[in-house]
């Protein structure tokens, strides 16, 4: 099969199988800058009384009560960059 060389504009990913990206190096996560702020709550005291409260999204909350809300987002970010990139 014959190689075919380009350019992003032209080819666009859209009607070729596999498309190389020379240099690529995104990540799939949030990077730690530019984190957003995750709405969390809590049934364990003693954050039960508190309702939503904005955290900071950083991976230390990953072993917390907040645990779920952490994956979540990770999981989110994930799908976003995987398709935006697709």
């Amino acid at each position: 099969m014959p190689s075919r060389f380009s350019t992003i504009h032209k080819s666009k990913g859209l009607q070729f199988r596999y498309v190389i990206i020379p240099f690529c190096a995104w990540g799939l996560d949030h990077d730690p800058w530019q984190a957003p702020n995750l709405w969390v709550t809590s049934p364990e005291s003693p954050f039960d009384e508190t309702g939503y409260m904005p955290l900071k999204y950083v991976q230390k909350y990953g072993e917390t009560f907040f645990s779920e809300f952490y994956h979540q987002e990770k999981i989110r970010s994930y799908l976003d960059n995987l398709i935006y990139f697709m």
